[in-house]
């Protein structure tokens, strides 16, 4: 009976959070409420990685059989080929990404000029960052104000940025 119900929460809830997990990842592909569903999809991903070993060794004699089918070991390579393919994401030496350069361009810039970029009002600026016992030099970086501070320069851009 123990054996039956270990069966039982093993499946189910492997299965529950496989679905939970691609519907959660395909919002996170079409960003819908990023923020929130980015840290479901993490928090339950470790959770379906327990679930699916808890699977496994529940149902271990029945995956041996599989295991030494030619579909699953074609399946298996072609999966790992393509792992890890996006983990080294082979060719990316050749290119540039947009959103380094637009991120670095703004750290290293003269604050007066970032902020221009920011939307920001400069004595409101200021302001903000004395309050956080932040020293401003608007004639420094972002970068170099963060190393100054002991902090971090997106810590800075948050500040500036506050409504």
């Amino acid at each position: 009976m123990k054996k039956l119900i270990n069966l039982q929460f093993a499946t189910s809830a492997t299965a529950l959070l496989f679905l939970i997990i691609g519907v959660s990842g395909v919002m996170m592909y079409f960003h819908f409420y990023d923020k929130y569903v980015k840290e479901m999809h993490e928090v339950l991903g470790l959770v379906f990685v327990g679930a699916v070993l808890l699977h496994v060794t529940a149902h271990k004699n029945n995956l041996k059989g599989y295991v030494k089918k030619p579909l699953f070991q074609f399946l298996s390579v072609v999966l790992l080929i393509t792992t890890v393919l996006f983990v080294a994401d082979v060719g990316s030496e050749n290119k540039v990404s947009p959103k380094k350069i637009i991120i670095d361009s703004l750290l290293q810039t003269p604050l007066q000029n970032s902020i221009i970029v920011l939307k920001a009002d400069k004595t409101e600026v200021e302001k903000r960052l004395l309050d956080e016992g932040i020293k401003v030099d608007f004639s420094k970086s972002i970068q170099d104000l963060a190393k100054e501070n002991k902090t971090s320069p997106f810590k800075i851009v948050e500040i500036i940025s506050k409504k």
